[in-house]
């Protein structure tokens, strides 16, 4: 303890440097407890985005089906592989789980003189409708079957708008088929359209009247969950195997596996950050050890004095340590109070975001704040403060006692 008291003294005869110094700590720690969570919201979104607009949390398809097929969108739409007679099995065994039956196809919009490809969904219910944004028209109705929303890459492409007539040609037992569709709306795919995902929908009672399915006829089931995907995988496994539909009949897969080109845009974020974190710590621990350097030449003569009186090298070391992490500790702690504060704000708040920053946070941004981001945030502040200040520390204290006693 009566160490402690000179590094507080200190503290305290150098308010301004002391302050400058809790000032980088404070924001240290806001901008990284910020950042982070901004990080892990972004992550967030993109999942939903995805797994709510296309593949599920986990998706069960027939077996010999490619995982990159559903994302990538460099695969072909036609001629997938369907279930039919296991429908009933599969539905038993999901039974109590959140999940939808879809029905995927691919064709050619017309309209006047142009043309687009296009892959589209049909879809039993609203969930897709949480990872689009309606730009004109209405969601697809029940009452209009031959209702399509197309997205607005794919409408300004044919020069369409939202009531127009659309003509779509598709493939059925090789042969060319034409149908009219009416634009029932237009939407735009704000977290996915980054990663060229453009994919329209329509009722899956029509699609499936377009190859004269019947009603259980089904490219794969989506399951959803707010929990561990790879904890929904394993059940959902677990009781098909259980209904003796083995690998030999379906293939259970997560949308981890399907959107690798998806996730290659998460981890560039998170590449971004870690970039951003080392740049900013360099520039911190550049200016710890330029503060530290200075104090140790202001006190070459007291800690000559210190030497002279008996104090080691671990003794002088302590010193300049505690100094530092004193201010680091309150910096940091202050910091991270700001950083809750400020991110609490913000996850109640529905902030309207503009192009292009809609693509990577969505057109309503709310941050999600995560509560154990806290204690490791603060925790490395405050030992990355104290490592660095050990540095220049260890390197004055190896100062012999008499040459820093020769210019008092």
């Amino acid at each position: 303890m009566k160490l402690l008291k000179i590094p507080l003294k200190n503290i305290a005869l150098n308010k301004k440097r002391s302050f400058a110094l809790f000032l980088f700590m404070l924001v240290s720690a806001f901008l990284l407890l910020v950042l982070l969570n901004l990080i892990l919201t972004i992550n967030s979104n993109m999942m939903h985005a995805m797994t709510d607009s296309i593949s599920g949390n986990v998706e069960v398809r027939p077996s010999g089906t490619k995982e990159k097929e559903m994302v990538s969108f460099t695969e072909s739409w036609v001629d997938l592989k369907l279930f039919n007679e296991e429908s009933e099995k599969i539905e038993k065994s999901l039974d109590g789980l959140d999940y939808e039956p879809r029905l995927r196809g691919e064709g050619t919009l017309v309209h006047s003189s142009d043309m687009v490809s296009a892959k589209y969904i049909g879809v039993c219910n609203d969930n897709y409708q949480k990872a689009v944004k309606l730009c004109e028209g209405d969601y697809l109705d029940a009452d209009v079957e031959n209702g399509i929303l197309l997205t607005k890459t794919m409408a300004g492409q044919i020069d369409v708008e939202a009531g127009d007539t659309v003509k779509l040609l598709y493939d059925k037992d090789d042969k060319k088929e034409t149908v009219e569709l009416k634009v029932q709306g237009i939407i735009e795919m704000s977290m996915l359209g980054m990663f060229g995902v453009d994919v329209a929908y329509m009722n899956q009672s029509y699609a499936q009247e377009l190859f004269d399915l019947d009603e259980n006829t089904y490219t794969e089931y989506v399951v959803y969950t707010d929990k561990s995907t790879e904890d929904l995988q394993s059940e959902v496994e677990r009781r098909l195997k259980k209904s003796d539909m083995g690998s030999d009949v379906v293939n259970v897969t997560n949308w981890r596996k399907m959107g690798n080109t998806i996730l290659g845009g998460i981890q560039l974020y998170e590449i971004m950050f870690v970039v951003f974190l080392i740049a900013y710590l360099i520039i911190i621990a550049i200016l710890v050890i330029n503060l530290i350097t200075m104090m140790g030449t202001e006190r070459m003569a007291d800690i000559g004095t210190l030497k002279a009186i008996g104090y080691s090298r671990s003794q002088i070391v302590y010193l300049f340590v505690a100094e530092i992490g004193i201010i680091t500790l309150v910096g940091d702690l202050v910091g991270s109070i700001l950083g809750v504060i400020v991110s609490n704000i913000l996850s109640k708040s529905k902030i309207d975001v503009a192009a292009p920053m809609n693509l990577v946070l969505g057109d309503k941004f709310s941050l999600e704040f995560s509560p154990v981001t806290i204690l490791p945030i603060y925790l490395f502040i405050f030992v990355f403060g104290c490592l660095v200040a050990m540095l220049p520390s260890l390197k004055i204290s190896k100062q012999n006692a008499v040459d820093t006693l020769k210019d008092m």
